[in-house]
């Protein structure tokens, strides 16, 4: 997969603003870029959101089932003034609509001033399947169904279980080039007419019905990119409107993420990760933190797509129907997975694997969907002799150090709380994950099995963080010339020499199962070591009586400074 650089749209999602990328063909207008609009919909929901929740508790006015007998049965032909919000103004307006169709699961209604010029009976029974039929992921389950089993249920304050879609030209203030927005859900529309009235006044109104917008005008839904664009639109506005019935406050970046899933789920693409790996050292749960709204949802498309793949797509109800928010509630969803590996778990094993996206290595430390390019490091050193520098890094944020000098590296990092430091070793023939301890020097030889380290630095933390580090090229104090692992009968037998040993207090075998089960590392021996000594010296280790399995091994030498270096991993079956 090659990185987008095509036309990029803006959508408008759920009680916040949602900004999302569709790709085009070359032949669509290319001059369409993205705004930073992530204040849009969002700005207007936090100040109305409070006052429609307090109207919505005077039982005078209470109307959030409208119980009507039955449900509103719209056939083709059917012609309704639905109410739309003025993007650029906050209010609402009167949009003369058709029903060009009715599926199982939605009525499809069209802006009667686009009908025939933007919009067609052939792309109104293409988003129609969609929506009920088939998705690139599934050819016999629609956007609905796919939703619906991944996300939950959606609302039903008009008593009817089809979902409204009305196609139109979006009021956002496009005016021929620039941005503009390709679909929204507002949570306005869950409110009675009533609440919204007593609470906002009489320009602002609500449809009482579950309903989502999506844009004729400039999106062009006569094209096969841009009816792919809509109906990956679709996909991602319906989980907000699903989120919304299980949880009206979550914040952007968790809900955002649910919705930029959905679609990937659907079998539409997964955005860009280009402007993620750009810059990595980011507020990494805010919103519109760096003027640029696609740099967040290209951080929270490829998060929570990271959790998808490591926990599975049932996750995802789960996330969304719990009740707490933000890092409380990926903790308490991943807990129903019996995960050891909560939120900061997550985020550390994630500034990995986006950065050596190799499961070989270990299953956290990588992506099973093709995820192109790698994060842009911060600091990228022409020698491995570094004086002590000092750098910030932001809440969750993770920053990369690059060595690539052919010569030996000793790196020493400090800090004093809330960080995870690893170091991703790669080379022609080899790849490798250690990790780093605050103050203890990890060694490492560029010259021959490694040609590059790359410091992952990730802060486990809601608040800003320091880290120090240097760089010599002092030598490892033990040299490990062979270190062999092969079967004996039922047994496993460890051999390894070292040439020279300096202050070394000796080995602890590390030993981990990978299948027919993942296993975390595990210390199973200690091994002393000679101390300081000029002459080659042999070791070895006999693992008696292994279950029938896969298993790595490795060697963690320990020196009586407190340092320590890993061996390269071992595989034996």
């Amino acid at each position: 997969m090659k990185s987008r650089t095509d036309l990029i749209v803006i959508l408008l999602l759920s009680c916040v603003t949602s900004i999302a990328v569709a790709q085009s063909s070359p032949t669509e207008d290319a001059e369409l870029v993205p705004i930073p609009g992530s204040d849009l919909l969002r700005d207007d929901w936090e100040r109305i959101g409070p006052l429609l929740n307090t109207a919505q508790r005077d039982e005078s006015l209470r109307v959030r089932s409208l119980q009507r007998a039955a449900a509103c049965e719209f056939s083709i032909g059917s012609t309704r003034n639905w109410w739309a919000t003025n993007l650029t103004a906050y209010t609402e307006y009167a949009v003369p609509s058709t029903c060009r169709a009715v599926g199982t699961n939605c009525y499809l209604f069209v802006e009667d001033a686009v009908w025939g010029s933007r919009v067609t009976q052939a792309v109104v029974d293409s988003l129609c399947a969609a929506f009920d039929d088939r998705t690139p992921a599934d050819a016999t389950k629609g956007i609905y169904d796919l939703t619906t089993e991944y996300y939950g249920v959606p609302p039903n304050v008009d008593n009817d279980p089809k979902i409204i879609i009305l196609v139109l030209n979006i009021v956002d203030g496009f005016s021929g080039s620039g941005s503009y927005v390709a679909g929204y859900f507002y949570s306005i529309n869950e409110y009675s007419e009533a609440v919204v009235q007593a609470a906002l006044g009489s320009n602002r109104h609500s449809n009482e019905a579950e309903i989502y917008y999506l844009d004729a005008n400039p999106a062009n839904l006569m094209t096969s990119s841009g009816l792919a664009a809509g109906t990956a639109t679709t996909a991602h506005e319906f989980q907000h409107m699903i989120h919304f019935n299980y949880d009206t406050n979550e914040i952007t970046f968790v809900n955002e993420g649910m919705s930029e899933t959905a679609s990937v789920l659907c079998g539409y693409a997964l955005r860009t990760p280009s402007y993620f790996f750009a810059n990595t050292d980011i507020a990494f749960l805010n919103w519109g933190s760096t003027g640029n709204v696609l740099d967040d949802y290209s951080r929270t498309a490829l998060f929570s797509w990271y959790i998808i793949e490591q926990h599975g797509s049932a996750v995802t109800k789960d996330i969304v129907a719990r009740p707490e928010n933000g890092v409380a509630g990926y903790n308490a969803a991943l807990q129903l997975h019996s995960s050891p590996r909560l939120f900061v778990d997550m985020l550390g094993d994630f500034g990995v694997a986006v950065q050596l996206n190799d499961t070989n290595v270990d299953p956290r430390f990588g992506f099973f969907r093709n995820i192109p390019g790698a994060p842009t490091p911060h600091r990228s050193h022409a020698t491995n002799i570094v004086p002590s520098r000092t750098d910030a890094i932001q809440p969750y944020g993770t920053r990369y150090i690059r060595f690539a000098q052919s010569a030996p590296l000793c790196f020493t990092c400090t800090w004093t709380d809330s960080l995870t430091v690893r170091a991703i070793l790669t080379g022609p023939a080899a790849r490798d994950v250690d990790t780093v301890l605050s103050g203890v020097p990890l060694y490492a030889s560029l010259e021959a099995t490694y040609d590059t380290v790359i410091i992952a630095i990730t802060n486990l933390s809601a608040s800003a963080n320091e880290y120090t580090y240097t760089a010599t090229q002092d030598v490892l104090p033990v040299q490990l010339s062979a270190f062999e692992v092969s079967v004996v009968e039922s047994d496993i037998l460890l051999l390894w020499r070292t040439e020279t040993e300096v202050d070394n207090l000796g080995f602890v075998i590390e030993r981990r199962m990978i299948a027919p089960n993942e296993r975390e590392w595990e210390e199973i021996a200690f091994v002393a070591g000679a101390g300081t000594s000029n002459q080659p010296i042999d070791y070895s280790y006999t693992d008696h009586s292994l279950a029938v399995g896969r298993y790595v091994y490795r060697l963690r030498q320990l020196d009586r400074t407190g340092s320590f270096w890993y061996s390269s991993v071992f595989e034996i079956e």
